[in-house]
């Protein structure tokens, strides 16, 4: 089985409530940020290179490389508002009620910046209307284990 190594790319989806509660994960504050308005076929391909996908189409990701202190954030054309404003919260590293990106922050850190996964393994249970769409992968392009 092929292992995927991280540097530590994730997929967040404009589903889940962002929680401003406890402000932003540490280390993630001060991320690089990129924002691209797409089409659906773009977006799918885009969101799918840093996480597996639901059944349902999303119209934002926000993918974030820990490694680089970078997000890249995905938006549909015509997105809402809204979803815009969550996304755009992710980049500048605020989480989800279920503190998905921080445990994930923390054990990349813990792992001293890299660590193995096998591909498939969820990464953002919380989301509910894409039920577990993140996907632990590589920076693009891959960095493969054999």
């Amino acid at each position: 089985m092929v292992r995927l190594l991280l540097p530590a790319v994730l997929l967040l989806s404009a589903c889940a409530t962002i929680d401003y509660s406890g402000g932003p994960v540490p280390g993630l504050e001060r991320m690089t940020v990129e924002e691209h308005t797409v089409d659906a076929a773009e977006l799918f391909v885009q969101c799918s290179r840093c996480g597996r996908l639901g059944l349902e189409l999303p119209t934002a990701c926000t993918c974030i490389n820990f490694r680089t202190n970078r997000a890249v954030i995905w938006l549909i054309r015509g997105a809402a508002q809204e979803t815009i404003e969550h996304e755009r919260a992710h980049g500048r590293g605020y989480d989800h009620h279920d503190g998905g990106l921080r445990s994930r922050y923390v054990t990349w850190k813990e792992g001293g910046g890299r660590r193995t996964a096998t591909p498939g393994e969820p990464i953002h249970a919380a989301d509910i209307k894409l039920s577990r769409t993140g996907q632990l992968k590589s920076e693009i392009p891959h960095e493969r284990a054999d």
